[in-house]
């Protein structure tokens, strides 16, 4: 963290000395009001830089909470959803045995009258 600090101030020291540089060599005093303005944008966002990295840096903190949330909520409907698939197969595997036993009762009584149960029947096409 001081390493960081550290650099920082020596980024802005070496940029006030290219300023004076630039503001030497400049020969008409009509520019200087502009580059003044110019150079004063470049450092006070040079002395934000700090600022704004701390704020960047809490966006992606954000970023990276909610992108754990959507994990998690998907993670969620899938067991949901794998819960709904085991409730259906087990009562899909009930009706069929409901069914089974039930063919089986119809099947012994009309042995028992002697009658012939047809499902369907098709005449032509």
């Amino acid at each position: 963290m001081l390493d960081y600090l550290y650099e920082w101030i020596r980024q802005i020291a070496y940029y006030m000395v290219l300023v004076t540089v630039v503001m030497q060599v400049v020969a008409g005093h009509s520019y200087r009001k502009y580059i003044r303005l110019f150079t004063g944008v470049i450092l006070v966002l040079m002395i934000l830089a700090p600022v704004l990295r701390i704020f960047e840096s809490r966006k992606q903190d954000v970023a990276l909470w909610a992108d754990y949330e959507y994990e998690a909520a998907a993670e969620r409907i899938e067991e949901k959803i794998q819960e709904m698939e085991q409730a259906v197969n087990i009562a899909e595997s009930e009706e069929l045995s409901d069914v089974g036993t039930m063919k089986e009762s119809e099947d012994s009584r009309n042995k028992k009258t002697g009658q012939i149960e047809v499902e369907e029947i098709r005449i032509g096409r």
